[in-house]
Parts: structure tokens; sequence; C-alpha cells
């Protein structure tokens, strides 16, 4: 393996760790912003536990879902800037 090919392989690993690290605190940050600040789930607690939870878990994977599409694009512009 070329010099130039490592130093690729290994910007994609660092790229992909720092992905993940990204995702993590998305993730964590969606989930305490639903929890800490005014959320339609906190303004119900007679509501079923059941279904606040589904609530709250539909609103934490469609968060997810843009972050995932914010850092997929990241990812490849940067790998393209790469190549």
């Amino acid at each position: 393996m070329s010099h130039t090919a490592e130093s690729e392989a290994e910007a994609l690993k660092e790229l992909r760790q720092y992905s993940a690290h990204c995702r993590l605190r998305m993730f964590q940050q969606v989930r305490r912003n639903l929890r800490e600040h005014d959320h339609p789930l906190d303004i119900q607690p007679s509501g079923n536990q059941r279904e606040k939870s589904q609530i709250e878990r539909q609103a934490t994977m469609t968060a997810l879902d843009g972050v995932r599409k914010f850092i997929g694009t990241l990812y490849t512009r940067v790998r393209d800037k790469i190549a």
C-alpha cells in the first residue's frame, strides 16, 4: 500500500470514528432535550406510559435520522476531497 493510500485509509478511519462519536453525542443531546425542555410529553403526565415512551422513541429516531443524513453528507464530502 502506498504512503498516500495509507494516509487516506487512516483519514477515513478517523472520520468514521469521529462520525460515530458525533452520532452518540447528538443522540444524547436529543434525549436530554426531550426530557429537560418544554416537550409535549412533559405536559401530559396522565398519559399512558407505553404510548409516552413510543412517542419519545419516534421523536428520537426522527432527530437521529436527520443527524445521520448530515454526518453522511459530511463524510461523503470529506471522502471526495481526499480522493
